[in-house]
């Protein structure tokens, strides 16, 4: 006898139903850290432009319209980036956006500390701004995806305490250097900040497992099974 087809929407709800009995557990607290670090790296970048532009107007004598538009660029990014993130978070996965999103992030800071002129800078901030597009409303559905009901919009509020975090940590790495913030130490910031993203990259990759939600939509009507299993 033909196995009946389940739609796709009640496989997605007898997920929430399993992840509702399971309850809080470590999978949801590995995945509450790992998103969570992804929007602390971020905080971070966003911020460290603010705090390093007197010094970089100084080195390359730039005009208050260059100034404004290294600050904006990585803002235009975020436009761009968010205007693609569900796209490609339901196109190849929530987990390879949040991967990508530490890469290009931990990359493009490292590449800020050694840019040779204000234009590759402002280009390399936009890329910032993309992948800081792709990771907010990547990390909120992985977050919220792998919740259970009872925790979900307190997990959702308290991820937003990172990006908050990074912005500190920016700060701080400030306070300490700014009395040799003339000339070219502010590519040491720049340094400082990338190094957190840097180091989270493997962890996340080997650590971070896709959303089960889109698993389940990925299976043909039917199977409940993963991509790899017989249905797949």
């Amino acid at each position: 006898m033909p196995m009946r087809s389940t739609p796709r929407g009640a496989i997605c709800n007898d997920i929430s139903d399993v992840i509702d009995k399971i309850g809080w557990g470590q999978y949801q607290r590995m995945c509450f850290v790992l998103c969570g670090l992804d929007c602390f790296v971020d905080g971070a970048e966003v911020l460290v432009v603010s705090a390093i532009i007197a010094s970089i107007s100084e080195e390359w004598e730039l005009s208050a319209f260059a100034r404004g538009s290294v600050a904006s660029l990585i803002f235009l990014g975020a436009l761009m980036g968010a205007a693609m993130a569900g796209q490609l978070a339901d196109t190849l996965g929530r987990r390879p956006v949040i991967v990508g999103s530490y890469a290009g992030i931990a990359v493009c800071g490292l590449l800020s500390s050694i840019a040779p002129n204000v234009y590759i800078l402002g280009l390399l901030r936009m890329l910032i701004g993309v992948t800081y597009g792709l990771c907010g409303p990547t990390t909120t559905a992985m977050i919220a995806e792998v919740s259970p009901n009872a925790y979900r919009g307190q997990v959702v509020t308290l991820s937003c305490i990172f990006f908050i975090v990074g912005e500190i940590f920016v700060c701080t790495v400030c306070t300490f250097l700014m009395p040799w913030f003339k000339g070219p130490h502010w590519r040491l910031v720049c340094l400082c900040s990338s190094l957190p993203g840097l180091v989270l990259v493997p962890l996340v990759y080997y650590h971070l497992q896709e959303s089960p939600r889109f698993l389940a939509m990925q299976v043909p009507s039917g199977c409940l099974a993963s991509r790899q299993g017989p249905c797949g």
